[in-house]
């Protein structure tokens, strides 16, 4: 209940003081020069001291642009990468930015869901923070695919969740009931390996018995074959021809080691040869002694895991450890030595020389898992050799030894890199422990 008395203070105007008493809230007080103002103001607070005693959030006064900025401030340390979620959340602030928060309503999203589905993607000015709507040759806008808008909605979901279940500003998330695209997220891409069979032969003929010409030729003639050893001989090329000054070969070692482990790119490209506090996860570190790496436990994935060296991988990185850099535990480095090396433009240079095409470099794991299945390894096998989750519920009575998966990778990276033969001629192989 809120209580209004006037007093004089020593130069004789009048004051008024309010007082807001509520079971179940904290007390209010302020003094004013008018009554009016002073009536207005009891039945303002009146009303938030209700609300709050009745466990329902005050939320009259955070807007949205405050909702973003205070998620920006407290939660971007979270993200190895957030500068692709800020400018995500940032366009909500623009369309929304001045809306309060608990006036959103479903409706209000799903018209901007709307709107990012029909008008052209931004790009940013080089040298400047400015976006432009882009369009392409002919003026048609180029338009968001629904994965773009599906992420949209995602992280400003996740900003409402923290004010709605951390903060108290909104009593419920109103992105929970706007409907989010379909997205297909399967992808069927893999390497095609060291064999092709070519029009008008009985055989299938492999890449070492090309000739300069046919393998020149190969890119235009056979886009999607002999994929593997046209992007190996790219990155080569950037070791041989000295492409890059600072360690030349590494491109092509990183490569070779996500081929022969099936390890995720910022697991493969976050290698430490010790546990350090440099990076974040994900990293992996290199047990060299025991020929085998320990990736660190994740939210998502608690158990122990390790995976087996052998081969190829493990010759390199047994080379790249006599010629590491002793005073810093990172594998791949950057020259300053304060972060793991970014080789993002080598590995598109690399892709785009090779002239394969719709290749991700994710596509490296599909390969890994695409020739395990090729040799025989059964789908027990190959979801340990990748560390996947979704296994049938009987995995946890099953147990696979490290020897045995030992053995499967090394006749795996044997085949890969020493015989350098079809993979599919290994399935009638058993593999034993």
């Amino acid at each position: 209940m809120a209580y209004i008395r006037s007093y004089k203070i020593k130069t004789g105007k009048t004051k008024y003081l309010v007082e807001v008493r509520v079971s179940g809230s904290k007390n209010r007080a302020k003094c004013f020069n008018r009554k009016t103002d002073a009536k207005e103001w009891a039945l303002q607070m009146e009303y938030a001291s209700q609300r709050q005693a009745a466990g329902l959030p005050d939320n009259n006064k955070h807007t949205v642009a405050d909702t973003i900025d205070r998620y920006i401030r407290e939660y971007s340390k979270n993200y190895a990468s957030f500068s692709s979620i800020k400018a995500n959340i940032l366009w909500w602030k623009k369309e929304l930015g001045s809306r309060y928060l608990h006036t959103i309503t479903p409706f209000d999203l799903v018209d901007c869901r709307n709107k990012l589905a029909t008008s052209p993607k931004l790009g940013r000015v080089k040298g400047s923070e400015d976006t432009v709507p882009l369009y392409d040759e002919y003026g048609r806008p180029l338009l968001r695919s629904p994965r773009t808008i599906q992420k949209y909605l995602l992280y400003f979901s996740a900003v409402l969740t923290i004010a709605c279940d951390e903060w108290g500003w909104i009593s419920e998330n109103p992105m929970m009931r706007v409907k989010k695209p379909k997205v297909d997220n399967e992808r069927i891409r893999f390497l095609s390996d060291y064999y092709h069979l070519w029009p008008g032969e009985k055989s299938p003929r492999h890449w070492d018995g090309l000739s300069d010409a046919e393998r020149v030729a190969v890119p235009t003639a056979f886009p999607r074959a002999y994929e593997l050893p046209r992007l190996m001989e790219a990155f080569q090329h950037q070791f041989f021809y000295a492409f890059y000054k600072y360690k030349p070969e590494w491109a092509y070692n990183l490569f070779i080691i996500r081929l022969g482990t099936g390890l995720r790119p910022k697991e493969a490209s976050h290698m430490a040869w010790e546990d350090n506090d440099l990076v974040s996860h994900p990293i992996v570190i290199v047990d060299l002694r025991h020929k085998c790496l320990i990736l660190k436990k994740t939210k998502m994935d608690t158990r122990p895991r390790s995976k087996p060296l052998s081969g190829e991988p493990l010759k390199i990185l047994m080379q790249m450890y006599k010629d590491r850099d002793s005073n810093n535990p990172l594998v791949f480095v950057r020259p300053d030595g304060k972060a793991p090396y970014d080789f993002c433009k080598r590995i598109q240079r690399a892709i785009r020389e090779a002239g394969l095409i719709d290749f991700a470099w994710h596509d490296v794991r599909h390969t890994t898992a695409s020739y395990l299945a090729m040799m025989g390894a059964n789908q027990r096998e190959i979801m340990e050799a990748l560390h996947h989750r979704t296994l049938i519920a009987s995995q946890r009575y099953q147990h696979i030894a490290e020897s045995h998966m030992r053995n499967l990778l090394s006749t795996y990276n044997s085949a890969l890199f020493d015989e350098r033969e079809e993979m599919s001629r290994h399935a009638n192989n058993p593999l034993t422990d």
